[in-house]
């Protein structure tokens, strides 16, 4: 799950709180391309569901990146995976 998930709550059009949207799909697609090129998730040296909880909550965790040779892919991963939504990749 994203940081917006766990912390933020938006609404949608009828005033409903939502946890769905555009930045967990973002975070998500993230998640996905460090699995494949890591053949891990990004949190998968935390065992336990707390254990997650508490890193993906904290803006102060530093993800670790492997060697890439594209540095647009990393640059790619690491925008999809930001903490802070406002360096969070973005699709118009």
């Amino acid at each position: 799950m994203s940081p917006e998930a766990f912390m933020f709550n938006e609404n949608d059009a009828d005033g409903n709180t939502s946890k769905c949207g555009l930045p967990l799909d973002i975070w998500s697609l993230g998640c996905i391309l460090y699995q494949m090129f890591y053949s891990r998730t990004p949190f998968s040296e935390y065992k336990t569901f707390w254990a997650k909880f508490k890193v993906i909550t904290d803006r102060n965790h530093d993800i670790t990146y492997g060697p890439i040779l594209n540095p647009l892919l990393l640059d790619l991963m690491k925008k999809c995976l930001a903490w802070d939504r406002n360096e969070k990749w973005r699709i118009p």
